[in-house]
């Protein structure tokens, strides 16, 4: 009996010391945490470099020059920062080229109306392309107006609804205008307000169906074109587009790397992708500069308060993910043979980070699920959830390694998006610095599961 009650007697002292360093990893884990968040809130540095990517090297479209100096600018503070292993992975991009353009109401009266040709599309072939204008409400009212459409422009003119939903007519609405044989296809922007902005976007064609220009007015400049034929009156346009395909140009996926410990070997991944539209004087500071600086920085401060990983953490800034996803699949292709223990993509608006997103094995979703309750120091609402990912790990996932993407309260997201508004003073400074502290700590949390 005496030996029984002395092995209680152990169990009971071992499962108190056990609380104990339990809580009191939790306590140190808690203070880590709050020194990543104090760390990241510091200053504007964050701020201050995704505003000179944008500033100095304008919009950042696929393949452009551009961003092929952004990344070399990228390439050069990386090796500042200290990162190690600073990679110019090259690959070959495409390059779409927007060239000049206009559009214009002729008829019942004369006045430009702002546009953006649309990702993609082919132009005008050096001639005004002159039509009348036939709004479409739907999909489905497209098929009970082909007879109208012929040889005229399309208009589709539904609604905002969310992105979700609008996005096909950016993506499919010239093929399916030009089965009717219509000359060019017109979309609202894909945005809840507008505000005289057009948004772009990438388009894609159907190969058994002759190609049409495609493009994007503002809501003000549709409203007007629906107003006018509604009242009986069907407006003429002009439209002018040197939208072109141009060769292939060689750029890279930058990477760079704050080495781990026990586990060096295995990469958990982090970034966002360094391409973006090309809408005037929009340079993609929400879309993506701001996530490509975030994740840069995260990795940065982790170095920067010696906090080390088991893991290796590698920052990644993807290129062509807007128009045709060169670069996820060439990093698929270079690197999906190494270790991934998982990879993180943010591209979804520099804004109070709320959730991050899980795809792969349940047993390591459990694992960083009983971390969510550290977030709050971001948001109090923050989860972490089954699924998550993005169109530049999406590869990597496909190769079955578990991919993680971070969720933002981005409501306010696509009225930026694409246009000549998304510039660095749509970024709040104390958001961006939210997005490094949150990858920060995910980054800490994660590579050492």
């Amino acid at each position: 009996m005496k030996k029984i009650g002395y092995i209680i007697l152990f169990l009971i002292l071992m499962n108190i010391s056990y609380n104990s360093y339990a809580e009191n990893n939790n306590d140190n884990l808690k203070e880590t945490i709050l020194k990543i968040y104090n760390e990241a809130h510091k200053d504007s540095t964050a701020w201050n470099r995704m505003a000179e990517m944008c500033d100095l090297f304008g919009p950042r479209l696929t393949g452009s020059e551009n961003l092929n100096n952004a990344l070399k600018w990228a390439e050069k503070k990386m090796k500042e920062d200290g990162l190690s292993n600073v990679v110019a992975d090259e690959i070959e991009l495409p390059q779409w080229v927007r060239g000049k353009e206009y559009f214009r109401i002729v008829s019942p009266w004369s006045a430009e109306i702002p546009m953006l040709a649309l990702g993609g599309s082919i132009g005008t072939n050096g001639k005004v392309l002159k039509g009348k204008v036939i709004p479409i409400k739907s999909k489905e009212d497209l098929e009970l107006k082909k007879d109208l459409v012929k040889n005229n422009i399309v208009l589709y003119d539904e609604n905002y609804v969310d992105y979700g939903h609008n996005v096909q007519y950016r993506a499919w609405g010239a093929s399916w205008a030009a089965k009717y044989s219509a000359i060019a296809s017109i979309i609202r922007p894909v945005t809840p307000k507008s505000s005289q902005n057009p948004h772009t976007g990438v388009m894609r064609y159907i190969d058994t169906i002759p190609k049409i220009p495609h493009l994007s007015l503002t809501d003000e400049g549709a409203n007007l074109l629906r107003r006018l034929y509604e009242r009986g009156v069907i407006p003429e346009v002009e439209i002018y587009m040197e939208a072109r395909e141009e060769n292939p140009r060689t750029s890279c996926n930058l990477m760079g790397e704050y080495r781990g410990t026990s586990n060096a070997d295995e990469i958990v991944a982090c970034g966002g992708h360094s391409d973006s539209w090309d809408a005037g004087i929009g340079t993609g500071a929400h879309d993506d500069a701001s996530a490509c600086i975030a994740s840069w920085e995260a990795v940065k401060l982790l170095k920067r308060l010696g906090l080390k990983t088991k893991r290796t953490i590698r920052t990644v800034l993807w290129a062509d993910e807007e128009y045709r996803q060169t670069g996820g699949k060439k990093y698929a292709e270079k690197h999906g043979k190494e270790p991934h223990f998982g990879l993180l993509e943010f591209d979804s608006g520099c804004f109070t980070p709320n959730s991050v997103g899980f795809t792969g094995p349940d047993s390591l979703y459990e694992k960083l699920k009983s971390y969510e309750s550290y977030f709050s120091i971001i948001d109090t609402s923050f989860n972490v959830h089954k699924g998550g990912g993005g169109v530049d790990v999406s590869p990597m996932k496909d190769l079955g390694f578990p991919v993680l993407g971070l969720g933002t309260k981005n409501d306010s997201y696509f009225i930026y998006h694409h246009s000549p508004l998304d510039v660095p003073e749509a970024v709040n400074p104390k958001e961006l610095n939210d997005c490094v502290a949150t990858i920060a700590i995910i980054m800490y949390i994660y590579a050492n599961l």
